[in-house]
């Protein structure tokens, strides 16, 4: 390749090439939608317009509440214009002469740039070549391994003309993305004569299907849009994006026929369903929830709290979506920054400079979604087994009954850019150090990842009813999320009655340890009177809110809740590879690992029992901020390297989790859960009882044995496992118990569960690396109990394993066996030193690698307590002991539970 054609490839891969030109040659925000066709339809012509706009999103939220259906969106369109409310983004035009077909307007075109995976390469081998005087490769090649991404608009869209009715179905596919404004350069591996560059991607999609009045001006769908913000100076990415997302994109659409005017009497259509997402102080959130019955009728307290968010008194509008839709089918909003980066690596291969190259690359988002699927509910579902006891609501008349399920996601934090350095004994700044993603990964179903904002759920909603059917307490502020249905008709639609509904709300609250007095008497437990003591101490701050979630159920729909509230973290994952050489070790991760700082809740309907309650599962897990442990490996003889500056640093995350399954009576707020947070291997003074408080508000008793699933019609059990510090001898459990009665024993842990099955663990998510190897691959039950002084014949790891345990307290309970295992101190770190390590770098292979130098490697390791034990869990009102140390002892045992 010569000089020239270089010059010219190099330029076009460092700024990204677009294959073709697009234009966008319209800017009236009306533009389609109001007044005269630019080009007058044809005899038998069939248009569609589409118009995109943008909104700030306080004006969008208002919008949004006011459209109750039936909106002359034509009228309210020439009135935003006028006021400087919206601004045009793009506008899409079809044509056809036919009453069902397919639509297709604008284009979209591949956006091509040099990947990291395929720069990381060429360097290598750029670099290997020039350090062994070979020849160069050549950058041509570079264009043939680029990755490529749609930019550009296009509208897709099935339709079928209803000339009878004057409708028309539709099946619509809206794609936005201006093309990226922005990149992030990437410097690990230098590119000759060009620069590497992250394009940052705005992708705006609604895919959905819905019914829209021939001749009228229809909304198609409003969401989020993803915005860098932050300084950007000359197209370069902040070291922060997405920290704000003030605007909304709303698209707007008309059919527009030849043959028909407007209709007098308006079909059914226009149905479309929307959501609202605010941040509430608890203290405006709690005393409004106790206040609130039914289901529904929302709308007041979402109004104000709007108006509160425009006006900044505590409340935040976090966000709001709306699309068109139709019973039975799937609809999708998406705004998303994305960009290609790396997730896992491999070693190089250089002579004289080390990098550690690109091995998978995912794309990153920061993303907001909303993902549904609705069914009308039949007004004569004869087949549905619940009826309400009480008497049908007064204005069930007015609107159908909806239900489905809904994924809502958004950021959960601004995306920010970290380095990771590439050998032990240097650090971020040196050259071959690689920037890292602090964000969400996208998967292809959209599922969560592990860095977003989201829940899943279920949810029925009356149409026209505003209806909170999500809320969770997230860094102080509780996170809520409404949803509303509304139809463009006049019509009444005869509703059905009401399925039984539920509303399960939990909250996690933390008390001092001396709360736990009382809470058992006579082997027995009142999880009713202990649930209502919580609650009333947190209304009057007497504990402290830990967490809250509220979600509605339909009992039809047997769907979890998914729910995760938190923010994304990225370290080492999966094992260090090592480079060892007398200047140092160089190394790099294999892969990117991502965990979720805050609550990650599921709950499941299990069943009735009209004796007992409704069954619900339970499982909640809370991860605090990580303490960053520093892992020391080094070579002896660097000068200055010692444990405290070489080597890595691996997170530390105070765990609490908790798994149960119980048995609720409606209206009743019921202890499910509580243990004795541990302090063991975390940075926390003083332990605390952590209980867990359940409450299922029903609009009627449950009164369906016919729907009971196994095992639910059996009584309620709260198993309790203790342990206990003393001076009793033996396994006696009456002994113990005396003891325990007496206070002559200590509890240093604790933990009661609801159900068959439980789970809890507390303390701390503790990741550390296993430098050794022996003469066999060991277990990881192995690395755990590995002793202090290395067995004979333990060598070096280049591959270094990294692993996690919770140190703390650990308790399983299921098919009728329990086990527990903890640590009865926290983690000591050693030192481990091999002698005799043969360098592994440079890599060359005119060199004989039996003629490499060998060092002294230094690596530490913890060492763990462990203490284990398992057994068969009592029967009603027993209790065994299990022997754990010299002078601790588990105690199970299973209390009899009062109503």
């Amino acid at each position: 390749m010569n000089r020239w054609k270089m010059i010219i490839a190099g330029v076009l891969l460092g700024v990204g090439m677009i294959v073709t030109a697009w234009a966008q040659a319209e800017s009236d925000p009306l533009v389609g939608l109001v007044g005269e066709e630019k080009e007058p339809l044809k005899k038998g012509e069939l248009r569609l317009n589409v118009t995109l706009l943008r909104m700030a999103k306080a004006d969008a939220a208002r919008l949004l509440l006011e459209d109750v259906g039936g909106t002359d969106w034509e009228e309210r369109l020439v009135k935003l214009k006028e006021v400087g409310k919206i601004e045009w983004v793009n506008w899409w035009k079809a044509d056809g002469y036919v009453s069902q077909g397919k639509w297709k307007a604008g284009r979209t075109e591949k956006y091509r740039y040099v990947n990291q995976m395929a720069a990381a390469d060429f360097w290598e081998g750029w670099q290997g070549a020039k350090e062994r005087g070979l020849p160069v490769p050549d950058l041509e090649r570079l264009v043939n391994e680029t990755s490529e991404a749609d930019v550009g608009g296009l509208l897709e869209a099935d339709f079928t003309l209803n000339e009878e009715l004057g409708v028309v179905d539709l099946k619509v596919e809206l794609f936005y993305d201006p093309g990226p404004n922005v990149k992030r350069e990437v410097k690990t591996w230098p590119l000759p004569g060009m620069g590497l560059f992250r394009p940052i991607f705005q992708p705006w999609e609604l895919v959905t299907k819905g019914r829209v009045e021939v001749n009228r001006v229809f909304f198609l769908g409003a969401q989020m849009e993803a915005e860098v913000g932050g300084l950007v100076k000359k197209g370069v990415a902040p070291e922060v994006m997405g920290e704000r997302h003030d605007h909304v994109l709303l698209a707007f659409g008309k059919v527009s026929s030849a043959k028909r005017g407007e209709s007098k009497a308006r079909p059914a259509s226009g149905l479309r369903m929307q959501t609202w997402t605010l941040a509430v102080a608890p203290g405006e959130f709690l005393p409004w929830m106790v206040e609130r019955k039914g289901f529904g009728k929302d709308e007041a307290v979402l109004a104000k709290w709007l108006a509160a968010a425009e006006q900044g008194e505590g409340v935040e509008m976090l966000a709001c979506s709306s699309a068109l839709t139709e019973s039975g089918e799937e609809s999708r909003l998406s705004g998303k920054l994305r960009w290609e980066d790396v997730r896992s690596f491999v070693p190089g291969g250089t002579v004289q400079d080390f990098r550690a190259q690109a091995d998978d690359y995912a794309y990153h988002v920061v993303k907001h979604l909303v993902k549904w699927e609705m069914h009308r509910v039949p007004a004569d579902k004869a087949e549905d087994s619940f009826r309400p006891v009480a008497g049908e609501r007064a204005d069930r008349d007015k609107g159908g009954l909806y239900s489905g399920n809904v994924l809502v996601s958004r950021p959960a934090a601004p995306a920010r850019w970290t380095k990771w350095k590439s050998a032990m004994e240097r650090d971020e700044s040196e050259p071959g150090a690689v920037e890292m993603s602090l964000a969400d990964v996208e998967k292809d179903d959209d599922s969560y990842p592990g860095g977003d904002e989201s829940f899943e759920t279920s949810f029925t909603v009356m149409r026209g009813d505003v209806a909170m059917i999500y809320a969770g307490l997230k860094e102080g502020t509780v996170h809520a999320t409404f949803v509303r249905v509304v139809e463009d008709t006049v019509e009444k639609v005869a509703a059905p009655v009401l399925p039984e509904m539920n509303r399960l709300m939990t909250w996690v609250i933390e008390t001092p340890l001396d709360w736990r007095n009382g809470m058992v008497k006579d082997g027995g437990v009142d999880p009713g009177r202990l649930g209502e003591e919580l609650l009333k101490a947190v209304n009057q701050g007497k504990a402290e809110l830990k967490g809250l979630l509220s979600h509605d159920q339909w009992r039809q729909e047997r769907m979890s809740l998914h729910s995760y509230l938190g923010k994304p973290v990225i370290f080492f994952e999966n094992m260090v590879n090592t480079a060892v050489h007398p200047g140092g070790i160089f190394f790099n991760t294999s892969q990117v690992g991502r965990n979720l700082i805050g609550d990650r809740s599921v709950t499941r309907w299990l069943g009735d029992d009209e004796k007992w309650g409704s069954g619900q599962g339970f499982s909640f897990l809370s991860l605090g901020e990580p303490k960053w442990q520093q892992w020391g490996m080094w070579v002896a003889t660097v000068k200055g390297a010692n444990a405290q500056n070489s080597g890595f640093k691996h997170p530390v995350f105070p765990i609490n989790e908790v798994g149960a399954t119980a048995k609720l009576m409606p209206g009743v707020a019921q202890l499910v859960a509580v243990m004795r947070t541990s302090t063991v291997g975390v940075d926390v003074a003083t332990a605390k009882m952590r209980w867990y408080v359940a409450r299922l508000d029903a609009e009627s008793k449950v009164n369906s044995v016919d729907r009971v699933v196994a095992g639910m019609n059996e009584e309620p059990r709260m198993v309790q496992a203790l342990v206990l510090k003393g001076k009793v001898g033996g396994e006696d459990a009456g002994a113990w118990l005396e003891a325990l009665a007496k206070k002559e024993c200590e509890v240093v842990d604790e933990v009661m569960t609801a159900g068959k099955t439980g789970a809890a663990s507390t303390g701390a998510d503790y990741y550390f690396p296993n430098g050794r190897v022996g003469e066999r691959n060991l277990s990881r039950e192995e690395v755990f109990d590995g002793p202090a002084k290395m067995p004979e014949g333990t060598k070096f790891a280049s591959q270094v394993d990294l692993l996690n345990r919770v140190v703390g307290f650990q308790w399983k309970m299921m098919d009728g066996k329990w086990s527990v295992e903890r640590d009865g101190k926290a983690p000591e770190v050693v030192t481990d030193v091999f002698t005799e390590v043969r360098s592994e770098w440079p890599v060359d292979e005119r060199v004989d690698w039996k003629t490499m130098p060998k060092v002294t490697v230094n690596v530490q390791r913890p060492i763990f307590t462990i203490q284990r034990a398992e057994g068969e869990v009592p029967a009603l009102g027993e209790t065994v002991v299990k022997r754990l140390s010299e002078s601790e002892v588990i105690l199970v045992r299973r209390l009899r539970v009062e109503r």
